[in-house]
């Protein structure tokens, strides 16, 4: 069973309890606010002055976000200080999960999101050839747009970076993927579920193309710990229960501003990028409000607050703390290939690990 979680008027309700101490204190996002004299910082401070709140409009909106709850509160509360009289609830959950539940509302006749937010490109296709989604998209006019940040009723809202995140000390840490699959490794490494995470399915999936599926049976004999999700893996690594977790940028940074005992590890054979894909639902009762989300989102004021949250921006330059090193490489994701071939990686990464 999956966590979901509801935020409404700037209040958390867990639909089941918290997973731990660790967790709590990791996943305070709005710690993770870029360091003093930061360039994203020093942007959201002239922003603050320069935009007047709009009080004019009015609304309530429900965003699905594939987002931790403190991810989609840090997004929810920035954007009513714009839009105060816009109410915002935030159901956030793991990709595959509020693609389940939208699919089924879609067969009661009620689609309770105004806004999808996910993780992913892949489950973003299938709502939309599913009709799930409305054909409206925010202009992206005069903005660098990064490839695989567009589809046909959706654009991109931000990126994370699948990472690796290691208990320090280690004498041989890894260092690529392909050393995930060392025996020194055995019984200490936590990775995500494919079928609960979209940044996870796109890690397996592009893994799968580099490695093929020997590389994950073999993360499988040496007892990989395999968690719905990748705030999970890296709670697994920061609490020591295993040596090293496969998580994301986001993650990682808001453990090193809580300055847990961990190291992040920016793999030699290349970061798995995976876009933040935001679209409207077909016939919203409320769609000026949601289409003022949206356009919010991808504006340079809305991607500060990305920033500021832990994300890398898609549009406007504006950068999380700690950022990915210029150095570091970064893998040239095809979502295309993956979203067509989506059904069967599911049915093999399964097949490995039930």
């Amino acid at each position: 069973m999956c966590t979901m979680t509801r935020i409404q008027n700037n209040q958390i309700r867990s639909i089941r309890p918290k997973i731990g101490v660790v967790a709590s204190a990791l996943m305070t996002l709005a710690g993770v606010a870029v360091a003093s004299g930061a360039t994203a910082s020093s942007n959201v401070h002239t922003i603050k002055n320069a935009i007047t709140a709009d009080t004019a409009l009015t609304g309530s909106i429900t965003v699905d976000a594939a987002l931790t709850t403190q991810g989609g509160a840090g997004f929810a509360n920035a954007f009513k200080l714009i839009y105060p009289n816009i109410k915002v609830t935030m159901v956030t959950a793991g990709t595959g999960s509020l693609e389940t539940q939208l699919s089924a509302q879609q067969q009661t006749g009620h689609i309770e999101a105004d806004v999808v937010l996910f993780a992913d490109p892949t489950d973003m296709d299938t709502i939309a050839a599913k009709g799930i989604l409305g054909s409206w998209k925010p202009s992206l006019k005069g903005r660098r747009v990064p490839a695989n940040y567009s589809g046909k009723d959706w654009v991109g809202a931000f990126t994370f970076e699948t990472v690796m995140v290691e208990h320090p000390g280690m004498a041989n840490p890894p260092q690529k993927w392909s050393d995930l699959t060392s025996t020194a490794l055995k019984g200490q490494l936590a990775i995500g579920s494919a079928s609960y995470s979209g940044t996870t399915f796109g890690w397996a999936a592009e893994l799968r193309t580099l490695y093929g599926w020997k590389y994950f049976q073999t993360l499988k004999a040496n007892g990989v710990r395999v968690e719905q999700s990748t705030t999970t893996t890296g709670t697994d690594v920061a609490s020591g229960k295993v040596l090293v977790g496969v998580t994301l940028d986001s993650v990682a940074r808001s453990l090193e501003a809580q300055h847990a005992n961990i190291s992040v590890v920016w793999p030699k054979d290349g970061t798995v990028p995976c876009p933040a894909t935001v679209g409207i639902t077909k016939g919203t009762a409320n769609t000026t409000a949601a289409k003022a989300f949206v356009t919010w989102l991808v504006s340079r004021q809305g991607q500060i607050e990305a920033a500021k949250l832990g994300y890398d921006a898609a549009y406007f330059g504006a950068t999380p703390a700690y950022p990915m090193p210029k150095h570091e490489k970064q893998l040239n994701v095809n979502w295309n290939r993956i979203t067509k071939f989506q059904t069967s990686i599911l049915s093999d990464f399964s097949g490995i690990f039930g």
